[in-house]
């Protein structure tokens, strides 16, 4: 596996631990997903 490989299972895990921390109906869970959504988007 290349480096963009394990950042994309490290970043996987991060959002799951984080999910599991706030909970999938929380606003707040959402916003850090919708924001990290953007930012991998203008990253790549």
């Amino acid at each position: 596996m290349n480096a963009i490989n394990w950042n994309a299972v490290i970043q996987t895990l991060v959002l799951i631990r984080i999910g599991q921390e706030l909970g999938t109906d929380s606003r707040l869970a959402r916003a850090l997903h919708e924001m990290v959504q953007a930012l991998l988007v203008a990253w790549r």
